[in-house]
């Protein structure tokens, strides 16, 4: 089990504290500096019970401590608990249509669509031998490549022999129904599906209704998006090595609309996954180490417990400078 913790503007908290700190030992003197000022300084040690200028760290402390959870909580501090993935069953939806093949200038090689392919080779290899993996692929339509198995070496075939779909478009949709009645005998604490596409979903089941779909069966959706997003652009063919396909190199073929970050972004949030946008194949590989390696974690927001443990320090050392540690003035 691994812990990680999230946090804001650690300079801040650390800043004032020391601040905390300089007042009261500044504070401090002046006090002193004013009780010498009594005629009667042995009187006065004597009608106080003692020296009536405390260095007692004790109220120094509660306050660097309350001060330090208020900032934690304004900092939004969580805590992060990942837990073995061994609880947690997956399916790999790949995206293969046509603009899955383009290299984005060198940033996937040989293309994003390989780059996906390797990457979740890579991941699979790793994973316990009792965590379940399915492969499914799409682009018009959606296909089950591998069901939901702990054979790792028939998910790293179903992997390895992916190529360009069929039918054009791109069914996102889809593929996350499939990928759901996949997982849905599951026995696994967590299901979870990592889907990679560069599209917008303009074939079959609406994102919306898949969404609602797969979280109506505890099933979590974990994006990877890449390429550009929200446009419109056309291609050539010999930049996707389309040219044997056709025939003709100079015919560009429009393709409508790039990526749609919004939809995928809404599917994550919807369903309690993640959504990973990337640049290049060094942050494909990590998206899939989020993806899965990580998939079985707990967050927990501490804001409110820091916010209760700060008001309380503060209460405490009140009550302390009322009564025993009370200075003159």
């Amino acid at each position: 089990m691994e812990i990680h913790y999230t946090y804001e503007n650690l300079n801040w908290i650390i800043l004032t504290a020391g601040i905390v700190v300089i007042l009261h030992f500044f504070v401090l003197k002046k006090s002193r500096e004013r009780a010498i000022l009594f005629a009667n300084y042995e009187t006065l040690k004597k009608v106080t019970g003692g020296d009536p200028v405390h260095r007692n760290l004790i109220p120094l402390i509660l306050r660097v401590l309350a001060v330090t959870c208020l900032l934690l909580a304004i900092s939004n501090l969580k805590i992060i608990v990942v837990k073995p993935v061994s609880d947690v069953d997956f399916v790999i939806a790949i995206d293969t249509s046509p603009t899955m093949l383009s290299s984005d200038n060198g940033s996937f090689v040989p293309s994003r669509l390989e780059v996906a392919k390797l990457s979740a080779i890579r991941i699979v290899d790793v994973l316990p031998p009792e965590t379940k993996v399915g492969v499914v692929s799409f682009s018009g339509n959606a296909k089950m490549l591998a069901p939901l198995t702990s054979n790792k070496k028939l998910v790293k075939a179903a992997l390895k022999n992916i190529t360009l779909g069929e039918e054009a478009g791109t069914a996102i949709g889809d593929a996350v129904v499939l990928s759901t009645m996949m997982l849905m005998n599951s026995s696994k604490e967590k299901k979870v599906v990592v889907l990679i596409t560069d599209g917008r979903s303009n074939k079959g089941v609406s994102v919306n209704e898949s969404a609602k779909f797969a979280r109506d069966h505890s099933v979590r959706i974990n994006a990877i998006g890449v390429g550009p997003k929200n446009i419109t652009l056309p291609f050539n063919l010999s930049e996707f090595n389309l040219t044997k396909m056709v025939g003709n190199s100079n015919i560009t073929i429009y393709t409508g609309d790039a990526l749609d970050e919004k939809s995928l972004i809404f599917l994550t949030n919807y369903t309690g996954g993640k959504y990973f946008y990337v640049h290049n194949a060094t942050e494909m590989l990590e998206a899939f180490k989020q993806s899965v390696l990580k998939a079985n974690s707990v967050e927990i927001n501490v804001r409110k417990w820091a916010i209760i443990a700060g008001v309380f320090l503060l209460l405490i050392e009140w009550a302390l400078g009322a009564t025993k540690y009370k200075t003159l003035p």
